[in-house]
């Protein structure tokens, strides 16, 4: 991997070569850093990163780079590099960011940070590891944006029998959840109970308070009004012929 746009933030900079240099990653991986000597902003990456290269040969191994993101305590790099760009002559400035360099990239600081990541459980039990893909699921589900959540619920809850009534900008009104679906939440044993009817709805967070107007309930993953209008859909989706389809 090579950066020739060093990112201001550690944490981004250690993800990228994670994304590379993973669990059952068999091959070498190989990381170059590009810097503009002779520019304030290079200046500042330079010395950090000359400093790593120290602390790498003194430690012995390359986990050093893999706590990059935790390395910086009090000031951000952010900071460093806007205050050596806009005050770069200023003694002061340059006498900060060495005593910033040399306490945070201290040798013992830097053990410290590589025993606490070797602690790190090595092995997860079954329902842990099922937790963590559960969790990573609804992670990618919350990325839908509302608008396709709404176009989809609008129609699957209507072939249900379900209305939505239209009340204030991106807000909605259910006055009955069709049986079919609350039958539905009840086997499928989904978190909270379905109600009979909900006096507000929405598919966008910023919608669901306005003043003067009843809180509205927001249909998301994870919502069990949406959870089990999706799962009545995939079971009648599934026991259906080829030619069967919501669209």
């Amino acid at each position: 991997m090579v950066n020739y746009d060093l990112p201001w933030n550690p944490n981004r900079l250690e993800q990228r070569f994670g994304r590379i240099h993973r669990i059952g990653q068999r091959e070498q991986c190989h990381l170059w850093n590009l810097v503009a000597e002779g520019t304030r902003e290079g200046d500042v990456f330079l010395r950090l990163l000359r400093k790593l290269e120290q602390q790498r040969e003194t430690l012995g191994t390359d986990a050093v780079f893999d706590v990059l993101g935790k390395v910086l305590q009090g000031q951000s790099l952010k900071e460093l590099l806007i205050d050596a760009i806009r005050r770069n002559d200023d003694p002061e400035v340059r006498a900060r960011l060495d005593r910033v360099i040399q306490h945070d990239l201290d040798t013992d600081r830097l053990r410290e940070l590589l025993s606490e990541r070797q602690l790190t459980q090595d092995t997860l039990s079954t329902d842990r590891v099922q937790a963590i893909r559960e969790e990573m699921e609804r992670a990618q589900a919350r990325k839908l944006q509302p608008h396709y959540i709404g176009a989809f619920f609008l129609d699957a809850f209507a072939r249900f029998g379900g209305q939505l009534q239209k009340r204030e900008p991106q807000r909605f009104e259910i006055r009955y959840v069709p049986a079919e679906i609350r039958q539905r939440d009840r086997v499928s044993g989904l978190r909270a109970p379905l109600l009979k009817a909900y006096e507000r709805v929405t598919f966008h967070k910023q919608a669901t308070r306005l003043d003067g107007k009843p809180p509205a309930a927001l249909l998301a993953p994870g919502h069990p009004l949406l959870d089990a209008t999706v799962d009545l859909v995939w079971r009648n989706t599934a026991t259906c012929s080829g030619r069967c389809s919501l669209g």
